[in-house]
């Protein structure tokens, strides 16, 4: 026997039914799309907090010195395992030197006229800059030419 509900709107009880079920999927699915989107905004936050100490890993490895010392040696495992943990974060590299400006990717800090090369071309980076599938974590830090 369909209840009153049903018959007020001249539904079946199975179309009745239906329509509950489709709205509590509905509803379920909404719930996950927030908790998928949080946990994304969650790990792009992290990853960019942690985008400084990889800079200071990179440039301490970068110095000159003994290449032989077991500080360097090891300052270069911890900054190569510190790559490999970005890498399957999936944190990726913006593409700056040489590539044509892009205001969505990079900020443009200077300018200068440079003939030999074309316009809107990044010729020094200054900081690199960072993503996460299509989102900016850290846009690159550039100079620009023409």
């Amino acid at each position: 026997m369909a209840s009153r509900h049903t018959e007020h709107y001249g539904l079946s009880q199975w179309e009745a039914s239906d329509k509950v079920e489709r709205t509590d999927f509905n509803a379920d699915n909404a719930a996950v799309d927030g908790a998928l989107h949080a946990l994304a905004q969650s790990k792009a936050e992290t990853a960019a907090a942690f985008l400084p100490v990889y800079d200071n890993l990179e440039r301490a490895v970068s110095t000159e010195g003994d290449e032989d010392s077991p500080h360097k040696k090891g300052l270069e495992m911890i900054f190569h395992q510190y790559q490999e943990i970005l890498k399957k974060l999936g944190v990726t590299e913006i593409e700056a030197q040489g590539a044509p400006f892009d205001p969505e990717k990079h900020n443009a800090v200077m300018h200068v006229e440079d003939e030999s090369v074309g316009e809107n071309t990044i010729v020094e980076v200054f900081q690199q800059g960072y993503e996460l599938g299509d989102k900016v974590l850290r846009f690159a830090m550039v100079k620009v030419a023409n």
